[in-house]
């Protein structure tokens, strides 16, 4: 049951992922690397919770 779980959560992951991707050209270097940092940041809170 907790790999099936997984696999939701990921499936949702990675639609909810597909809509925030930013391209080069669309926003600049820093504000990437930050949305990057913020979203690891969240991405391991989650994680932490969940295990």
């Amino acid at each position: 049951k907790r790999r099936q779980r997984t696999q939701e959560f990921l499936a949702l992951h990675a639609r909810v992922s597909n809509l925030h991707r930013y391209t080069r050209t669309t926003v600049s270097a820093d504000l990437r690397r930050r949305n990057q940092t913020e979203t690891l940041r969240l991405w391991r809170e989650v994680m932490q919770q969940v295990a």
